[in-house]
């Protein structure tokens, strides 16, 4: 079986040979999210009914982190980052629950890896009006439209002189006499 490293690779395949890339569906992870919430609700009112406020203390501040990081069916890294940070800080605390903790935490390494498995696309490569490497971290050019041009400061057109030299009868870059 040969390694796809992209969707372009899996369109290429036929039908009979393709497979899905994500190790998860989203249905599935929004369930195991939902089940792990209806959890700790659980763990906290058996902890209220007994009255053991340091665990209640515990449950509901970790509660209240996995509500404000929602697990969609579209995964996103930095809210499975902060679900998982919260989890270690639980998972080698001394109490009961750090088993719990510790296989949640486990279970979103197992996301975050599924994650980073997905391919990447650069979703900004084919816009208009952007300069050549958009997308590139911080070291793309500024968009290019009429109003922001080489007369303007901007970069020259692909092969040819600059819009405003050309109309001021200026001679462009390739006019200068070599050295």
């Amino acid at each position: 079986m040969r390694a796809l490293q992209s969707y372009e690779d899996l369109a290429r395949l036929p039908l009979s040979q393709q497979v899905v890339c994500e190790a998860y569906e989203g249905a599935s992870v929004v369930q195991w999210y939902g089940n792990i919430e209806r959890q700790l609700g659980s763990m906290l009112s058996d902890n209220e009914a007994s009255r053991n406020f340091v665990y209640t203390d515990k449950l509901r501040a970790f509660q209240k982190i996995w509500r404000e990081h929602e697990i969609t069916g579209s995964m996103n890294r930095e809210t499975l980052d902060a679900l998982k940070t919260a989890c270690d800080m639980l998972s080698v605390d001394a109490w009961t629950l750090s088993n719990y903790f510790s296989n949640l935490r486990d279970q979103l390494r197992k996301l975050i890896a599924s994650e980073e498995a997905l391919p990447r696309v650069d979703m900004e490569q084919n816009m208009p009006n952007r300069g050549p490497g958009a997308g590139a971290g911080g070291t793309s050019m500024p968009p290019m439209s009429p109003e922001f041009g080489p007369g303007k400061g901007g970069p020259a057109p692909p092969g040819g002189k600059p819009a405003a030299a050309a109309a001021a009868g200026k001679p462009g870059d390739d006019d200068l006499p070599l050295p």
